[in-house]
């Protein structure tokens, strides 16, 4: 090939690689860090305020994983208590993708954590896409599924009133965990 041909190619690529958008190159890259990071859906937007953002991060996907668990019966007679982490991607629609566990407590409640992982991921209510740049991006995020037999029993005890008032349980709100009186 000689030189002119070689210019050619060249000019071509370059032509094609100005055309592309910043956005389909960038849909592809999953971030750590932005400048607006993923919050669920029931956390306000708290600016950038990243502490306050991961508190009501913390404190909200706690309750909703005590209000959809189902502590295997099998940890509860054996004692067993934890927490469970697992790496997820939000994407940018908000949905959870590629899980994956990074810890391990036992069987039983590595199966209840992927089942409340799966269940969140399938919930009509989803995530608030991170922003970089004013566009959504794909963020990588660490969640935590806490196993506390006293915190199972108070959730227990919030179903029980629920159920006494005649409440349907199987969608339980996302009201605070009661405290012990």
């Amino acid at each position: 090939m000689n030189i002119r041909n070689w210019y050619l190619l060249f000019a071509f690529f370059m032509s094609i690689g100005g055309q592309l958008p910043a956005q389909n190159i960038l849909a592809e890259r999953v971030y750590t860090q932005v400048e607006s990071m993923p919050r669920f859906w029931e956390c306000p937007d708290a600016g950038d305020n990243m502490y306050q953002l991961d508190k009501c991060t913390d404190s909200t996907t706690g309750r909703w994983f005590y209000a959809h668990m189902q502590y295997p019966d099998r940890a509860l007679k054996k004692n067993i208590q934890g927490t469970n982490e697992v790496f997820v991607i939000i994407d940018t629609s908000g949905l959870i993708t590629k899980p994956l566990l990074l810890s391990h407590i036992s069987d039983e409640l590595d199966t209840e954590t992927l089942r409340l992982i799966d269940l969140m991921e399938n919930d009509a209510q989803r995530w608030i896409p991170g922003t970089q740049q004013k566009k959504k991006v794909k963020v990588s995020l660490r969640l935590f599924v806490n196993f506390s037999i006293d915190k199972w029993n108070l959730e227990l005890a919030r179903r029980h009133k629920l159920e006494g008032i005649g409440k349907d349980t199987t969608n339980l709100p996302l009201s605070p965990i009661p405290s012990r009186p």
